[in-house]
């Protein structure tokens, strides 16, 4: 073999060492970091709002090797969400505590207005149209999802559930059956059926997501309104999950709601309740619900004019 010349082998070597420089500071983005703009109004770098005085939640496991690391769009390890939320997702826990346990006397308790969209009963042929019209918004929802046939078991519902936490939203529980009966016999709290229900729920979403899913947010089908409710929330409580219910509503679960999105984002405003700087909007993933996808706009611009900022619950 043919020894090169001092000076090519000395030029070869310092253009290696060149070109692998350039790939150790090029090859992938931070867990941390986001791909894309943060949601307007959210504590994400760019971002014209600081989080509020309970900070946003920071929790999450060692993220794996490889592109999953740097893919700041895919399900964070030991979350609900994507890393991309990270400057804008609360406890659920904390959540709660402000609107349901100590409110204003929290230690988290928020000095700012903050807002949380969220939409039940997805995914549907609905859902890519919410996503569309969340990102010309420029602000993130929390999904609380169904497990079974009436959500995930729907045709591309996969694919959904997947561009939900693409895009910068949180991934919650709602119900796998969404059966009053079976989780409220005599509309009376059943433990038993509501853990199984929503350990279904859980699995499914874990189905598509990942064994790294984990959540703290849950919404009981119908509510916090049954009766014996206590050793329910014990129960939950137990496997790390906190009811969430809702200060604010656009109507599109009941039979008088606004046909129209103005009218639907209307009737949210008029219903944001005894604890405004703290607003948990109900609204519906609903098949064909048009009028509720028609409100985002609407309701996103006059609560960005009323000074709240927005965020996810993980």
């Amino acid at each position: 073999m043919k020894t090169l010349p001092r000076a090519v082998r000395a030029a070869a070597l310092a253009t290696a060492a060149a070109l692998a420089l350039t790939a150790c500071q090029g090859g992938g983005s931070s867990d941390t970091q986001s791909s894309g703009p943060a949601p307007a109004g959210s504590s994400s770098a760019g971002a014209s709002a600081a989080p509020s005085a309970s900070g946003p939640d920071a929790t999450a496991s060692a993220g794996p090797s490889g592109d999953a690391a740097a893919d700041s769009t895919a399900l964070k390890p030991g979350t609900n969400r994507s890393a991309a939320a990270d400057g804008y997702a609360y406890p659920a826990k904390d959540v709660h505590d402000w609107l349901w346990g100590r409110k204003a006397k929290s230690p988290t308790y928020p000095k700012k207005k903050l807002a949380f969209l969220t939409f039940d009963d997805g995914p549907t042929n609905s859902t890519p149209r919410t996503l569309k019209e969340l990102k010309k918004a420029g602000v993130p929802a929390s999904f609380f999802i169904i497990g079974g046939d009436k959500g995930l078991g729907r045709p591309k519902s996969a694919g959904y559930l997947k561009d939900e936490i693409a895009q910068g939203n949180s991934v919650c529980i709602h119900s796998y059956t969404h059966s009053f009966p079976l989780l409220y016999p005599g509309r009376t709290a059943s433990p038993k059926a509501i853990v199984k229900d929503y350990t279904k729920t859980v699995s499914a979403v874990r189905d598509v997501l990942g064994e790294d899913y984990r959540v703290g947010c849950q919404r009981y089908p119908g509510g916090h309104g049954w009766n014996g409710m206590k050793p329910a929330d014990r129960a939950m409580q137990k496997k790390g999950a906190w009811w969430i219910d809702w200060n604010s509503e656009n109507g599109d679960g009941t039979d008088t709601a606004s046909s129209t999105g103005a009218g639907r984002a209307k009737q949210a405003l008029s219903t944001l309740g005894s604890n405004p700087r703290v607003a948990v909007i109900l609204m519906h993933d609903y098949k064909d619900n048009d009028a509720t996808i028609e409100s985002i706009a609407p309701l996103v611009k006059a609560l960005k004019k009323k000074g709240y900022d927005f965020g996810v619950m993980s």
